[in-house]
């Protein structure tokens, strides 16, 4: 949909892989009871999860390292029992050696695992910062990074308010897993159960979407390479498409699976669904209905920049190079702002105006009007509301706006005080901290209002004043045959000459419509049929759509509308049609298919590749751009494009 695509792949009917499974958990002194209790209760579950053809290790870390047994044992039925009464006799106590233990992990697991067809995996769970051995960050990724040549995947657990969630989701993102926060609730046994459920079964390594060469924009296309898909969950790839014939002719996706044996998935021609956005109307000249002033993302582009934003945010995570996180914080920030997401770099902010204005354009809000209040110490609006009395009877919330923030990464909620302005955001502004980003509203044109108890909320927008340029009303329009989108265009005339617009040499009516050209358009044509002769003025302020002049010659219709700069033209040709010339009869014998359309390109605009095919079988591919036209879209061809099918402008002037 408007040239971009999502492939979502979730393949059934293939073998599970048998996995290697380590186990390495945190029983420092800070898992306490609570949190060992319920470690060990959803180690329970899990343990009644894992297969028979599977192989599991146990592993406890404090400050040293603690063994269930020496090796990796097969998942019998009297192994699960030993391995949960190994987990129940775990107790607390020690230091916290992050960097030790995920190193021994990794080193057991590379030794047994090689290249045998079986899938290992690392789950790590800590519920602290590292306080013993290497306790600086940078230096515990560094030294896994070395260790973890063979690439396996860590997923990664933080337990509780305390766990550094920095280090467990980075862990995770530098080698091919995810990360995840544990809340330290009624139901955490069941957050840490539900966790390996979703990673229990895994069915392919290595998978890879190979799309021909030229298909898609290299930069613009969010991964298309999967370390481990598992059973239950779905691989997506979303991009922006760069020829749609070469994405509609089929891809094969490839993995590993048991036994190292290679699956190769086949994706038929034709299996993309293709939608056009915007909805538009199958004829031109339907309905009186205002012209579309806005094109806005469809939900495939939105898509596409939501997952290329969640990519962007998990590839940070595996970076230490400050130039590249910088790079990559403004590729996201870019992305947000545009699409409106609300991510750890941008914020939500609603302004509530003073009491005393009369509406939310007169509210200023900037460090002019007082200082920045630090509210952090607020549990909620309830708060502010005692602490700093708002007695309105209603409120307006001026339109909500994503916006970049320069705020430290603390989740709370923020109140920025002057002039009442209410400014939620992902995270808590340290005292003395001032929005750089002064909020400015917009007047009210509609208003939507809602009334809940005694608290009324009023949603206002701007209206959108349009001013119609010429190049955004093509003068002619051209219906092929095979082509249900008109092709449009426009000629380079002169003011006041006069052009022939379509005439007709068939023996069966004469015909000929004159046109004469005023600053924009055509502003007057003269209409002979047989031996009648009328003149028609264009009315710009006519926005009846009703035609103006229309007529059929043979199968040909032509159809004449008025628009606020003069007066536009469509001609139909069901078949060729050689008894036709003028203007209009630039392409009267050719027939056409549409090849691709709605490709979004440099400018901005969106694009249509057209193939038209003359009656001497000359094949000519156009590249065309989506404008409006009538109540509906024409492929809008520009100059260079038109000269291939007309010499000079001369050739369609009239003599006077």
């Amino acid at each position: 949909m408007d040239g971009y695509f999502v492939h979502f792949l979730a393949p059934e009917g293939i073998e599970p892989m048998p996995m290697d499974i380590i186990f390495v958990l945190d029983k420092s002194g800070s898992m306490g009871t609570t949190k060992m209790n319920q470690v060990k209760e959803s180690m329970m579950t899990i343990l009644d999860d894992v297969k028979a053809e599977d192989k599991i290790f146990i592993m406890a870390f404090e400050s040293s390292l603690h063994y269930w047994k020496q090796e990796f044992v097969q998942a019998t039925p009297e192994n699960i029992i030993a391995s949960k009464n190994y987990v129940n006799n775990i107790r607390s106590g020690g230091g916290t050696n992050i960097d030790l233990a995920l190193k021994e992990g990794i080193k057991r697991l590379t030794q047994i695992s090689g290249n045998k067809g079986r899938a290992p995996v690392l789950v790590f769970l800590t519920d602290g910062e590292a306080t013993s051995g290497e306790t600086n960050t940078e230096r515990i990724l560094e030294n896994l990074k070395r260790e973890n040549e063979a690439e396996i995947p860590i997923f990664s657990l933080a337990f509780g308010q305390g766990a550094d969630f920095d280090i467990v989701k980075r862990v995770a993102a530098q080698n091919n897993g995810f990360g995840r926060k544990i809340y330290e609730d009624s139901d955490a046994a069941l957050q840490i159960a539900g966790f390996y459920k979703e990673i229990s079964t895994v069915l392919m390594k290595n998978v890879s979407f190979n799309y021909i060469d030229g298909t898609l924009y290299d930069t613009e296309v969010t991964t298309t390479k999967f370390n481990t898909y598992f059973k239950g969950s779905e691989m997506v790839v979303a991009g922006k498409v760069k020829d749609l014939n070469k994405l509609q002719s089929g891809l094969t996706v490839n993995g590993t699976g048991v036994g190292n044996r290679e699956i190769e998935i086949p994706v038929p021609r034709m299996w993309c669904t293709i939608l056009p956005w915007p909805p538009r109307p199958s004829m031109p000249f339907t309905t009186p209905t205002p012209p579309v002033t806005t094109r806005n993302p469809s939900i495939m582009e939105k898509l596409w920049a939501y997952l290329t934003i969640k990519q962007l945010l998990k590839d940070k995570d595996a970076l230490d190079s400050t130039n590249k996180i910088k790079t990559l914080n403004d590729k996201i920030i870019q992305l947000s702002l545009k699409y409106q997401f609300v991510t750890p770099l941008t914020s939500m902010v609603v302004t509530l105006p003073d009491q005393t204005k009369a509406n939310p354009s007169e509210v200023q809000t900037s460090e002019k009007n007082g200082e920045t209040a630090d509210l952090a110490g607020l549990s909620s609006i309830q708060n502010l509301l005692s602490a700093r009395p708002m007695n309105f009877p209603s409120f307006r919330l001026a339109p909500v706006q994503i916006r970049r923030t320069t705020a430290p990464p603390l989740e709370k909620l923020m109140i920025m005080a002057p002039r009442r302005t209410l400014v939620m955001v992902s995270r808590a502004l340290p005292r003395g901290w001032r929005n750089p980003f002064p909020t400015t509203t917009r007047p009210p044109f509609t208003t939507r209002t809602t009334t809940l108890k005694t608290t009324t909320t009023t949603i206002s927008s701007r209206p959108i004043v349009r001013k119609l340029a010429k190049s955004q009303i093509p003068s002619f329009g051209i219906t092929l045959p095979g082509l249900e989108t008109p092709l449009c265009f426009d000629l380079p005339m002169n003011q006041s000459k006069v052009y022939n617009l379509m005439s007709s040499s068939s023996p069966a009516k004469v015909f000929k419509m004159n046109g004469r050209s005023g600053p924009d358009m055509i502003d007057r044509i003269t209409v002979t049929e047989d031996v009648q002769t009328v003149s028609y003025d264009a009315q710009p302020t006519d926005a009846s759509k009703t035609p103006v002049f229309q007529t059929l010659l043979e199968t040909t219709s032509l159809v004449a509308r008025n628009t606020p700069l003069g007066l536009q033209f469509l001609a139909n040709f069901p078949a060729r049609n050689n008894d036709i010339n003028g203007i209009l009869a630039l392409f009267k014998d050719y027939s056409g298919n549409l090849v691709s359309s709605d490709i979004l390109i440099e400018s901005g605009e969106f694009a249509a590749y057209v193939n038209i095919e003359s009656s001497s079988g000359t094949l000519t591919v156009l590249r065309a751009t989506t404008k409006e036209f009538g109540d509906g879209i024409c492929y809008y061809l520009d100059s260079e494009t038109l000269q291939q099918f007309y010499t000079n402008i001369s050739q369609f002037e009239m003599t006077s």
